[in-house]
């Protein structure tokens, strides 16, 4: 539980970046990492002390780390890290997570794990960085009897590794930055092996299966230094403002008022390909022929669009569109629904045609709550609902075509006259007399479930011993299905 915990903590906080930094391009950095791992993936067949279990606890775990930045999102770090723990042989469960002591050690485990991995960084203009890692490694494992014994025995194991992790990156300033990690680290066995017989579990490890565990997790704190990034005295870009928002930063900008919207060179001065005098990503008529007289927005008399909405005066039977409203071509606003709503202003913009909406676009009329109870008249050899309950229903069909989500049970009841088998297959005709009927109004078939409840009496509302009771229990109800 605690692994999982610290785990799913460590993922909420990768994902957290929010504030801005510059890319890795060509960063070099030196920095330390720890505290602990925590042995993982008990072998199966594994059982020194009479149970199946890991019996290493949490560890010492610290590194040192050599990085470089390959390209703006890349990192690649090489590090190199001293592992060391003891197992518990009064433990009856699993020990990884439980913090190392020596109190009933009965072997020292320390390794030496070397390790070249690649972090990939999601938001490298940001401050807050998050990233995901993968690499390759090897451990050099020694497991000594404890206290040492040489009689006792001991072993080396050499692993190849895999490494894969979640991680977010924090900048405290220019050169130095913080990071939060948690790395798991598969073991493949084996390149080596050397354990003295019968001293911990089987004499040769290489399956994974007779290890007392075969992969661990690393939550870790790391501190990094990083150099060569600026020159000396050099702003840094995570620093640098951008005043005129056209993407060249203040330092290197020679045309530091750019209009929003205009499209800029690489000194961040706007250009005006046509040479009208309305600067490009402004006109909205780019090609204007060299003398011509243009309006605001770089446009000819004839094609001049004073409210801006990509229809030309000329050609606009609304002049005076708001800014940013979707027009069709005479310049109007658009109410693709019909309903009397703006496109703009429409929150139900598929109502069906016809439909009463408020201000908003949206149905007045209310979504099928109540329970409908219909008590039809039926003609003779058929279930087909009457005219006062068509009406009920053309209601009901009206109202699943304006909630497309809705989806409702038709049920079908009778009284205890004739057989039960009689009256089970007469609720069944009847509950599906009425879904007929609503698909013959448009509504889908899968939006409508039909089901015969027959004679059962948990459901009778009247005395079947009188008229007026049996008419009560003969009905068809309508539910919506939560």
């Amino acid at each position: 539980m605690k692994v999982k915990t610290i785990a799913l903590a460590m993922l909420i906080v990768s994902l957290a970046g929010l504030a801005g930094a510059t890319d890795w391009q060509g960063l070099y950095g030196v920095g330390i990492r720890g505290p602990v791992f925590m042995p993982m993936f008990k072998g199966s067949d594994f059982s020194k002390f009479g149970g199946s279990y890991e019996p290493f606890m949490m560890g010492l775990d610290g590194a040192l780390e050599v990085k470089y930045g390959l390209s703006k999102r890349l990192l690649l770090t090489a590090s190199m890290a001293y592992l060391k723990t003891y197992d518990d042989t009064s433990a009856t469960s699993n020990c990884g997570t439980s913090f190392q002591n020596s109190d009933n050690a009965y072997a020292k485990l320390t390794a030496l794990s070397i390790g070249v991995m690649l972090q990939y960084h999601f938001r490298p203009e940001k401050k807050t960085q998050p990233y995901a890692l993968l690499g390759l490694g090897s451990d050099f494992w020694s497991i000594k009897s404890y206290p040492f014994d040489k009689e006792k025995g001991d072993g080396k194991v050499q692993d190849f590794t895999v490494k894969y992790g979640l991680g977010v990156n924090f900048w405290l300033s220019e050169k130095f930055a913080m990071d939060l990690q948690v790395r798991m680290t598969n073991q493949i066995p084996k390149v080596s092996t050397t354990i003295q017989s019968g001293f911990y579990g089987a004499q040769d490890w290489e399956s994974g299966a007779i290890r007392p565990f075969n992969g661990y997790l690393e939550p870790s704190i790391g501190l990094a230094y990083y150099f060569g990034r600026h020159e000396a005295g050099e702003k840094p870009k995570e620093m640098e403002m951008d005043s005129d928002g056209d993407g060249v930063y203040d330092s290197k900008d020679k045309c530091a008022a750019t209009p929003r919207g205009a499209i800029v060179d690489k000194d961040g001065c706007p250009l005006d390909s046509d040479k009208d005098g309305v600067f490009d990503g402004i006109d909205k008529c780019p090609n204007t022929l060299a003398g011509v007289k243009v309006d605001a927005f770089g446009c000819p008399p004839e094609e001049a669009d004073s409210d801006g909405d990509g229809v030309p005066n000329s050609r606009d039977k609304c002049p005076n569109t708001p800014m940013g409203v979707k027009v069709n071509e005479i310049g109007c606003p658009i109410d693709d629904d019909g309903d009397g709503v703006l496109n703009d202003k429409d929150e139900c913009p598929g109502t069906p045609k016809g439909t009463e909406v408020d201000e908003k676009g949206c149905p007045k009329v209310g979504r099928l709550e109540e329970k409908i109870t219909l008590h039809i008249n039926y003609a003779p050899a058929s279930y087909e609902p009457d005219a006062p309950a068509k009406t009920q229903l053309d209601s009901v069909a009206d109202k699943m075509k304006l909630f497309p989500d809705l989806r409702i049970e038709v049920r079908g009841y009778t009284d205890d006259r004739n057989t039960e088998d009689f009256n089970n297959v007469l609720g069944q005709r009847r509950a599906d007399g009425v879904k007929d009927y609503l698909i013959g109004k448009g509504i889908e078939a899968g939006r409508v479930v039909a089901k015969g409840y027959g004679e059962d009496p948990q459901y009778f509302i009247g005395d079947n011993n009188t008229a007026e009771g049996r008419l009560m229990n003969r009905r068809v109800q309508i539910e919506t299905i939560k």
